[in-house]
């Protein structure tokens, strides 16, 4: 491929490779990480994460752009399921060395020492206190739920606020289902666990009330790709609009935008609009940086 540093012809010279050609340099990456004397803090499980070239292609990080308005503004939908750590727990002994999964007290501490500066290890607990001591589970579930709002809640609060400071509506939900099988059992509503419910997964379809989830969320994500707005014309207040081709009346409430007092919208069995309490410790995490500028020792 040409060595020109043009971001159009890069994206069209990798657009153009072949599977193979892309995955063979990944895969003798990852035999060549045992050699490796540091390691980027959450390897193996994420070795490497985007990276910010200072040119056309991702010239700065991707909230620092939508904060100086460089994006597609176009409406958007972005939220979280009320499990989003669960799955990422039982992983957290392959990055962090003498951590066990169900996560111990001790093993919490040393995850978040790997990845926190010391004097935020504190509040961050604090935040994040016992809730049943006796629980065998407990600390694992604190290790989910400040996962969940690290990692997934508070940085989508974020980029929710840069897209409404742009002008653009932005809508917000909460994915809070009781589907059936044995991941829910496991995990609850773990990370996109509700993606099923936005495309129709056949094999997530099981019940009328599998089948009124994914008509009503999935209805919310074709009213706004095909008008920009997830509501009907007349749950926006006309009563007498007709509907664009393809466009169905809603069978959900009204989603109000995240501007309207950080709204939301909880897609469950009964959908409500609520606002608020997922965010509730977003503030704290805000004054929260990860460790920056170092690589971490090889971990065994």
């Amino acid at each position: 491929s040409s060595s020109s540093s043009s971001s159009s012809t890069l994206l069209d010279c990798v657009r153009g490779l072949p599977a193979h050609k892309l995955l063979n340099p990944v895969h003798k990456w990852f035999k060549s990480q045992a050699q490796w004397k540091v390691h980027p803090p959450l390897a193996p499980v994420l070795p490497w994460g985007p990276v910010v070239d200072g040119d056309g292609f991702l010239p700065k990080r991707p909230l620092e752009l939508m904060r100086a308005g460089k994006w597609n503004k176009v409406p958007t939908i972005m939220g979280t399921t009320s499990a989003e750590g669960t799955i990422f727990v039982p992983i957290t002994p392959l990055i962090v060395n003498h951590v066990t999964y169900p996560m111990t007290k001790g093993g919490l501490h040393k995850v978040l020492a790997h990845i926190f500066e010391d004097r935020d290890v504190q509040r961050i607990l604090a935040q994040y206190p016992p809730r049943h001591k006796l629980d065998p589970l407990d600390t694992t579930r604190r290790a989910a739920a400040l996962i969940r709002d690290y990692v997934f809640t508070c940085s989508t609060r974020r980029a929710l606020v840069a897209a409404e400071a742009s002008g653009m509506p932005a809508f917000a939900y909460e994915f809070d289902f009781a589907f059936e099988g044995l991941m829910y059992k496991l995990f609850g509503d773990y990370h996109a666990s509700e993606l099923q419910f936005v495309f129709g997964d056949k094999a997530a379809l099981k019940r009328p009330e599998d089948e009124a989830v994914f008509h009503a969320f999935a209805g919310y994500y074709r009213r706004l790709a095909v008008t920009g707005n997830p509501n009907a014309p007349s749950a926006s207040g006309n009563a007498n609009a007709t509907h664009p081709a393809g466009v169905d009346a809603s069978p959900g409430p009204t989603w109000p935008r995240f501007s309207d007092k950080g709204s939301y919208l909880v897609i469950d069995a009964h959908e409500r609009v609520q606002t608020m309490p997922m965010y509730d410790r977003c503030d704290f995490w805000d004054t929260v940086k990860a460790r920056q500028g170092e690589a971490r020792r090889t971990l065994h």
